[in-house]
Formats: structure tokens, sequence, C-alpha cells
């Protein structure tokens, strides 16, 4: 009778431990732990991944990555403004343990443009009216938009004066007043 023979290996002691995120930027943040040996591995052989997960367009997202690193990763690649719960897991051929769940949101980042396609305006006697749509990235919360106008004549090339306008993020347009 032949008997099947059991490796030495068992299940990990427990998963990483003191995970903290050391550093967070608009697409990246950097995953620090309590490095483990042996004693926590029960294996020579074990694998450590970060599993994430975030919303973006109503729509949720998982990803995991494996770290080859022992005992910090910087996880590249994200969205800005967005919130992310991650955790690592630790696994053997055996079995695997998890960290605690971390949920950290990336910092933001500068907005994309206005649409061109989006802006439109028109002249009054004294005034321009005009009106835009938010960039399609926004990445993060947009508090101020900024304008730049310039008046010249059509008769000869000169520039006569030049203005910027600021307003408020919530609105989409903006008035510039003639002199």
């Amino acid at each position: 009778m032949l008997m099947a023979k059991r490796n030495n290996w068992e299940d990990p002691v427990h998963g990483p431990q003191n995970v903290e995120i050391v550093d967070i930027r608009a697409r990246q943040l950097t995953l620090q732990w309590e490095p483990f040996g042996y004693a926590v591995t029960r294996c020579h052989s074990y694998n450590l991944t970060v599993q994430y997960q975030y919303v973006f367009n109503q729509q949720q997202y998982e990803a995991e990555e494996v770290i080859q690193t022992s005992s910090h990763y910087t996880l590249r690649g994200l969205r800005p403004f967005m919130t992310i719960r991650l955790r690592l897991l630790l696994s053997n051929p055996e079995g695997r343990m998890e960290s605690e769940e971390l949920v950290v949101q990336t910092e933001e980042d500068v907005p994309g443009a206005v649409p061109l396609e989006s802006i439109q305006g028109g002249p009054f006697e004294e005034k321009i009216y005009i009106q835009w749509k938010p960039p399609n990235e926004t990445n993060g919360v947009i508090t101020l938009y900024e304008d730049h106008k310039e008046v010249s004549s059509s008769q000869d090339s000169l520039t006569y004066g030049q203005d910027w306008g600021m307003c408020c993020g919530r609105d989409f347009h903006d008035v510039a007043g003639g002199s």
C-alpha cells in the first residue's frame, strides 16, 4: 500500500501585520508592512499579493498584483481622487491569511481640459457670454475656473487689452464686460 507523503508546510500563522500607507499621491500609493519570515509563512515558498477595488463611473473594478519586495510596495496606475479598498494576502501551498482591509483616497490632480465642443458663447453690445461643460476628467473637486480674454482689432493686429477672469467651480459660464 502506498501512502502519500505529507510535506512539512502549514497554513501561514497570520496575515501581513501593521500594514500602513506611507505615501499617497494622485496616481499611486505606497504600502509598508511588518516583515515576516519562516515562522510566519511556515513555508519557504509563498506569495504576497495586494488586492484592491474601487468604483469609477458607477462601475466597480477589482484587481490584484503579486508583490516581489519584502516589506513595501508601490501600487501605480491609480485614478486621482478615488477611494480604494485594499488588503494584502499571504499564501503558501497549504493556505492563506489576509491583512486587515485599508480604505484610502488618492490625492487630487490637475483636471483635464474643458471639452472644446462644449464651449459656447455669444456677443452682446458691451459683453460676451461664454459657457462650457466641466472636464471629462475632473480628477477631484473643481473649485475655480480661470479664463483669459484678449481684445484686439480686426483692422490692425494690435492688442488693446488682456484680462483674466475667475469663476466658481460650480459655475460653467462667465460674462466678460466691455470698457
